[in-house]
């Protein structure tokens, strides 16, 4: 709806996510207890969403908006930190997890700690490991014959690999 938009637009500062289009969408609704449970996902060609969580009849939401962005949304999240190279696919599809708490009507939308401690240690480790391995076994390097002794890293590229994990 229109609360959730102009708040997803504005808590990026993304203004093309003002009006959203998806080709595709589908998902399950249960209503028990007092609120809607909700578990969808919706695809188009700048927005991926996957909203999961519920809505109480008196309009309350409590829904992880796990969302990600088309390459080109993703490099307009500007260079303000490392976290895009960590929450981007292979594809440079970035990965914002999201909140939505408050009301249907006055929507708080907020980055979803729990998600971001759930997946940053595991993406840094698999970045990590993955410089590592083009460091180690660059394709440049010529295979080893057994018993011949392999060349060890460069200590200045591993610092350089560490520089552009952390910042330092």
């Amino acid at each position: 709806g229109g609360g959730v938009t102009q708040s997803l637009a504005d808590y990026l500062n993304l203004e093309e996510l003002r009006v959203m289009r998806f080709s595709q969408g589908n998902g399950r609704f249960s209503i028990a207890d007092g609120r809607v449970n909700l578990n969808s996902q919706f695809s188009g060609s700048d927005v991926r969403m996957t909203p999961e969580g519920y809505i109480t009849l008196d309009g309350s939401l409590d829904i992880a908006l796990n969302t990600r962005l088309s390459p080109e949304l993703t490099q307009k999240l500007g260079p303000q930190g490392r976290i895009t190279q960590f929450f981007t696919d292979e594809q440079g599809w970035g990965y914002v997890p999201l909140k939505f708490t408050g009301t249907v009507n006055e929507p708080g939308l907020s980055l979803d700690v729990d998600a971001v401690q759930k997946m940053g240690p595991k993406k840094v480790i698999d970045k990590l490991q993955q410089k590592l391995q083009d460091l180690i076994f660059d394709k440049k390097t010529p295979p080893q014959k057994p018993g011949q002794s392999t060349q060890e890293p460069d200590p200045k590229s591993l610092k350089d690999i560490f520089k552009g994990l952390f910042g330092k």
